[in-house]
């Protein structure tokens, strides 16, 4: 949460629900288990947590719409806004600053920017078929990928 804030600044409308799915995700901020901290790596994401945090990106920066270019997204937001489901957490992303942060980044080097480590080549062949019309939706992207997630 705090890598993705960085690169996307995100204001919380409901400051609880932060905490709330800080502690769903098992990472309070400022609060670790014990002196040593958190395990590493691959220890703080399991069955229970990686779909969350999969999808994660897509909740806080896109109302829990994936960014993908089928069409399906406009009716989502459509029903969503027709209907006033309220989301349970409700987020303003400041994407006028991940802009101008990112202005001179091209979609290649996007990803060695949010995704550092070896990929196999099956999420290589993954990433060719994001859509990189729109640098914002291509940055959600990237960072739903589990890939993001071991960073």
């Amino acid at each position: 949460m705090v890598g993705l804030s960085r690169t996307v600044p995100v204001n919380y409308a409901n400051k609880r629900a932060l905490y709330r799915l800080q502690k769903a995700l098992g990472q309070t901020l400022l609060d670790p288990p014990n002196v040593a901290g958190w395990k590493g790596h691959k220890n703080w994401i399991d069955v229970n947590t990686i779909v969350v945090r999969l999808k994660l990106p897509s909740l806080l920066l896109n109302g829990g719409l994936i960014a993908l270019d089928d069409g399906v997204d406009n009716m989502r937001r459509q029903f969503f806004n027709k209907n006033k489901i309220k989301l349970p957490l409700r987020t303003t992303p400041d994407w006028e600053t991940f802009q101008r942060a990112y202005k001179n980044v091209s979609h290649h080097d996007l990803i060695s920017v949010l995704l550092n480590g070896k990929m196999n080549s099956g999420t290589l062949t993954y990433l060719k078929s994001f859509d990189k019309s729109s640098k914002q939706n291509y940055c959600i992207q990237l960072m739903s990928l589990p890939e993001y997630q071991m960073c």
